[in-house]
């Protein structure tokens, strides 16, 4: 079993890949650090290091390596690698990037009829969370209709998410400023 494939099956395998790519990015000099190694990333790879920058509180490394996908690598960002940089700027307070980003995944829609390629419940629940945690529940609002818009069918953390948005508005008087 690789690397990759323990990563899918182990989530403390994952952690541990996540926190060797942080310390890896700590001492890269050169954007094109890996392939002067010689490794060839994947997209799983892609979603590992935007995950490991996010937590690491690094989100212009998250952005510097998602855009390293195709600049450098030629690999062109799916779904899972919006999701882990729309995570990793909204960890980090930047929830005006992670919404531009979700918008730009939104963007795409239209013109991919590839399944890696389509929005997800899980796109739209990971800034709705952000937002519910940052009691902005304008933008919370916003993303549930763009959720609505976008044709994706709510899942079961989408409907307890709702509910806490709901509250949110409920605790500020209807008013959704945020």
């Amino acid at each position: 079993m690789d690397a990759e494939q323990r990563m899918a099956t182990d989530p403390v395998a994952a952690y541990h890949q996540m926190l060797r790519a942080v310390d890896h990015m700590k001492h890269a000099g050169q954007p094109d650090h890996m392939k002067q190694a010689g490794v060839h990333p994947t997209h799983a790879t892609f979603s590992v290091v935007i995950d490991a920058a996010g937590f690491a509180g690094l989100p212009h490394e998250a952005e510097r390596q998602f855009d390293a996908m195709t600049s450098l690598h030629g690999l062109h960002p799916q779904a899972n690698q919006f999701t882990s940089l729309i995570e990793a700027l909204a960890r980090n307070g930047q929830l005006d990037k992670a919404e531009a980003v979700l918008d730009s995944l939104a963007a795409r829609q239209p013109t991919s009829a590839l399944k890696h390629d389509r929005l997800t419940a899980k796109s739209f629940n990971t800034l709705l969370g952000f937002c519910l945690g940052a009691g902005d529940a304008a933008r919370g609002q916003r993303v549930a209709a763009k959720m609505h818009q976008a044709g994706v069918e709510p899942d079961d953390v989408t409907q307890a998410r709702l509910r806490d948005l709901a509250k949110l508005c409920e605790r500020r008087g209807g008013h959704t400023g945020g």
